[in-house]
């Protein structure tokens, strides 16, 4: 083959740095067109928002309530998903008890200080196709309501003094609190499988209580924001004892930023069971990050190095920290390194943030238990059977050649759908290897988790945590 002579190499690597330039620029076209369309999106959303009633209303709307946060269907639930066009008031008191069975919590109207109440039809909360309960609620809402927090907290209150059942379903009632991409879903699966068992995946009601309670702790009493606890849990336990009467357990798996509100919702729900389930860091991290930033541009910003600015100058991630990540808030910990990892670093400081929560709890024995999500694929029935005993979950079926069939069969499927944005891509790929985080990456994951007084590395095991 004849040499390139200089001319020729210099004019290829002229090509391939234009080439390079022309890859960034699409990507930062495409990255800024996309927070711009979001940003507008908004901005047009918020100038056409109805004139709010102060005191109970419906919501009128035609069109379907959607998702309109930056992560898809997987987004938090809010008011501004539900489309509506006007507001008409209503008797908050007879709605609820003419449709208790279909009605449930959906948001917090934060800025109005009212609670957005959904009313699905019958295929709600049994839809196979669809993982989370917000999502459910989103794809069959049929109607919605707007209810000050005075007026929600009196009416649910009267029904929870007529119910004689109240406090015997709150006992039967766990909350699953985790890290997040640890198992909880598997884990929800399992009980089902085994006992007499209804599962609430990830009720948002619980998301916006955080949010309340980590950037505007002043803006409710104390005492109502108990209350308002205590009456969308009632609500939900009893919307699920209604629509499904054979279960004898309620398991409701909050998104992880909640265990922040861990001691909040067991002050308003002294009688429910609590438990935390977490993972290695490493495995965390590559999870959320390979499940919810893995569109396409983001791989292109991962792959170009522009995943920092795609997530923190381009997005509003910036003002979920305080919900997602609230040790940031601690100058130990670098929010240079934070912002050079890009999501990795955003998902450590996360992970870590839910590990110091549960282990600030966990040293006053708040859990009925923790549990770790390598002992569970490890032990497997022997972990779930010592849980359902330590939370005293009823009617779990006895350890049988069925009942392990059917648990084996559960372990041996994935937490969620194939085609879910929550899939396990490891197991797409047949890969015990991280999908997303590079090893420079776990370098500096551990670096940050280091600075912790007590943690120090990303296998760090709480204290308490249930073995076999």
């Amino acid at each position: 083959m004849k040499p390139s002579s200089p001319v020729t190499a210099a004019a290829a690597s002229h090509s391939s740095w234009n080439s390079t330039r022309i890859m960034w620029a699409v990507a930062a076209v495409a990255v800024a067109a996309g927070a711009a369309a979001t940003y507008y999106k908004k901005q047009d959303a918020a100038a056409h928002a109805p004139t709010p009633l102060s005191t109970p209303a419906e919501l009128n709307f035609t069109a379907r309530p959607k998702a309109s946060g930056a992560f898809g269907d997987e987004s938090p639930a809010e008011l501004k998903d539900i489309p509506y066009t006007s507001e008409s008031p209503i008797d908050w008191p007879a709605i609820l008890k003419e449709h208790m069975a279909s009605l449930a919590p959906y948001s917090i109207d934060i800025p109005n200080k009212r609670v957005v109440v959904c009313l699905t039809d019958g295929k709600a909360f049994d839809d196979s196709n669809l993982t989370f309960y917000y999502q459910a609620q989103r794809a069959h809402m049929t109607r919605a309501f707007a209810i000050p927090f005075a007026d929600y907290c009196d009416a649910v209150e009267k029904a929870m003094n007529d119910d004689k059942d109240t406090k015997q379903s709150l006992r039967q009632t766990l909350f699953l609190h985790s890290t997040g991409r640890c198992g909880s879903t598997l884990f929800s699966r399992l009980f089902a499988e085994l006992g007499s068992t209804h599962n609430l995946q990830e009720p948002d009601i619980f998301m916006s209580h955080t949010v309340i309670a980590q950037t505007q702790p002043d803006l409710i009493d104390p005492e109502l924001h108990k209350r308002l606890v205590r009456s969308s849990t009632y609500m939900l336990v009893r919307n699920a004892r209604l629509t499904h009467p054979d279960a004898a357990n309620i398991i409701i798996k909050t998104r992880s930023h909640s265990v922040q509100i861990a001691q909040l919702i067991a002050d308003a729900v002294p009688e429910s069971q609590k438990m935390f389930l977490y993972r290695n860091a490493i495995d965390t991290v590559d999870s959320f990050c390979a499940a919810f930033f893995n569109s396409r541009i983001a791989r292109i910003s991962r792959y170009l190095h522009l995943d920092s600015v795609f997530l923190f100058k381009l997005t509003n991630i910036a003002e979920s920290l305080p919900v997602i990540a609230p040790l940031l808030s601690n100058p130990r910990y670098s929010y240079d390194l934070v912002y050079r990892l890009g999501a990795p670093g955003i998902t450590a400081i996360g992970w870590l943030s839910c590990m110091d929560r549960a282990l600030q709890l966990q040293k006053n024995k708040f859990f009925d238990a923790v549990v770790r999500y390598e002992d569970l694929i490890t032990h497997r029935m022997d972990i779930v059977r010592k849980v359902g005993d330590l939370c005293g979950l009823k009617d779990i079926e006895e350890k049988s050649e069925k009942s392990d069939q059917k648990a084996e069969a559960v372990f041996d499927e994935d937490a969620h759908a194939a085609n879910a944005r929550t899939a396990s891509l490891r197991r797409q790929q047949q890969s015990d290897e991280p999908i997303f985080v590079r090893p420079e990456d776990a370098k500096d994951v551990a670096e940050l988790i280091a600075e912790h007084d007590e943690i120090k590395e990303g296998g760090f095991i709480i204290p308490g945590t249930v073995s076999c």
